[in-house]
């Protein structure tokens, strides 16, 4: 495997977990913001929404790749 695939596939986690975290972020920041006024100052490289297996395996996988993995 050479590097520009592990890069490649790194880019492509990045991208599927930010894309799947704007859509659950939209909704829970839209509730928060009709309750109270509430920031989020937490930074990560990789989010991952549930603890499935196919979630678990992501988060260890883009640790190991050296990203800063939040799971939740």
């Amino acid at each position: 495997m050479n590097n520009s695939s592990k890069a490649s596939r790194r880019g492509f986690m990045k991208a599927a977990a930010i894309a799947s975290a704007g859509v659950a972020a939209s909704s829970m920041f839209t509730t928060a913001a009709a309750q109270d006024e509430r920031v989020w100052d937490q930074e990560t490289d990789v989010l991952v929404v549930g603890s499935g297996y196919a979630g678990l395996c992501a988060a260890i996988e883009a640790a190991n790749a050296g990203a800063e993995v939040l799971l939740i």
